[in-house]
């Protein structure tokens, strides 16, 4: 994505393996009302190559709800049985109304690198891992907002979760463990 600001009112849906690469200064804007539980940009890929999504970057820009909606970005496998690994967001501004960014079912071995990530609601967490599986890593951000930094509910028996280097400024806390095993927690502000 150039320079420049895209507006949705639907949200954009994923559901072939690519790339996102954006200018730095490119804004994809979600227009949604509260409550109506859309996200800005939702990764669900239905029939990646090679049996299961692989290696696919997120990278640089602005991804933000304005005033309503669900996620800023929500990866989840929920159309298909097959998995999806190894997803990094890096270098980008992302903030959702109720998440920042969430990973759901079928999701493991991601990477959220270097980003800004905000959530605008009491109650919610800017990064939520949310019924995923194992290995995700949350390195140098910057997190902040009203709700919960990070919250971990991985699957029974995920483990090797690592929360490092970031700054957490959330009005509910900074880390927030429902579910998990070797969950390592290091060298955060």
């Amino acid at each position: 994505f150039p320079a420049g600001i895209y507006k949705t009112t639907t949200g954009l849906t994923m559901t072939k393996q690519m790339n996102i690469v954006m200018d730095q200064r490119a804004v994809i804007r979600g227009d949604f009302a509260p409550g109506d539980g859309k996200d800005v940009l939702r990764i669900d890929i239905d029939n990646p190559a090679g049996g299961d999504g692989r290696n696919m970057l997120i990278e640089g820009g602005s991804i933000f709800n304005n005033g309503g909606g669900n996620c800023a970005i929500n990866v989840n496998s929920s159309g298909s049985s097959l998995p999806q690994f190894e997803i990094e967001i890096r270098n980008g501004n992302h903030a959702g109304y109720i998440r920042g960014i969430r990973f759901g079912t079928g999701v493991s071995f991601n990477t959220v690198r270097q980003c800004n990530i905000s959530t605008g609601t009491s109650g919610s967490a800017a990064i939520n891992l949310d019924g995923c599986a194992d290995g995700h890593r949350i390195i140098d951000n910057l997190i902040f907002g009203t709700g919960t930094a990070v919250t971990v509910n991985v699957v029974l028996g995920a483990f090797n979760t690592i929360i490092s280097g970031n700054a957490l400024v959330c009005q509910n806390g900074a880390v927030l463990v429902i579910n998990g095993s070797r969950v390592f927690i290091e060298n955060n502000l």
